[in-house]
């Protein structure tokens, strides 16, 4: 059985209730939690209840901040950078001839990717973040991510043996290394900018049979 997830963030208790009315809301949790992560947590444990309100304890970035918002565009120019430069590398991959370093067989490295090549499929969340500091980290939140190698690299391997031994790949390889080593490093700067800023959020969310 699975459940669907319905889910918005708020930074007050009255936003919520402007969204959704105070009626809009089963349960209401009092106490707050210590993070996104455990407000979630509870949510999960009422699931099929209605729509559940729960406080919880943030560290999300100050808009009014100039120096986050300096460092958010950086993280944002390090991952569009790395993608224009993998882009056009995997236009001239997936129509040429290479000779894998695993099998050793040669042949054309035809496009057997599932969707289209797009740069939001291929973000990872940034584990330290949850974990040195309270920053809600999720899918969709690509400010908080790094390049997911992994994933990246499947779209460079050998159609026969699904191994990325390739010498495009190694340069693709490269390419991600150095952009989540500059992505870290803004990480780490921009953790530091918002430590101490934690503040009450709301998490609203509804899980329902799908």
């Amino acid at each position: 059985m699975s459940w669907t997830v319905n889910e918005d963030t708020f930074d007050t208790k009255e936003d919520a209730y402007k969204e959704y009315g105070k009626s809009g809301f089963d349960i209401v949790i009092d106490r707050v939690l210590s993070n996104i992560s455990d407000a979630r947590t509870i949510a999960r444990e009422n699931r099929g209840r209605g729509r559940i309100l729960v406080p919880y304890k943030s560290s999300a970035i100050d808009n009014g901040s100039k120096k986050a918002e300096k460092l958010l565009a950086d993280i944002r120019k390090v991952q569009d950078d790395a993608f224009q430069k993998i882009f056009p590398i995997f236009e001239k991959f997936k129509i040429s001839k290479v000779k894998c370093g695993h099998c050793e067989s040669t042949l054309n490295m035809a496009f057997k990717s599932y969707g289209t090549f797009s740069p939001r499929l291929f973000l990872e969340p940034n584990g330290r973040a949850a974990g040195k500091y309270n920053v809600e980290t999720d899918s969709y939140l690509d400010e908080w991510c790094l390049l997911d190698r992994w994933r990246i690299l499947r779209w460079f391997s050998c159609p026969l043996c699904n191994k990325a031994e390739n010498k495009t790949a190694e340069k693709v390889a490269k390419i991600v290394e150095k952009a989540n080593e500059k992505l870290n490093a803004l990480h780490e700067k921009l953790f530091a900018e918002i430590a101490g800023s934690e503040k009450v959020r709301y998490l609203a969310c509804k899980m329902v049979h799908s």
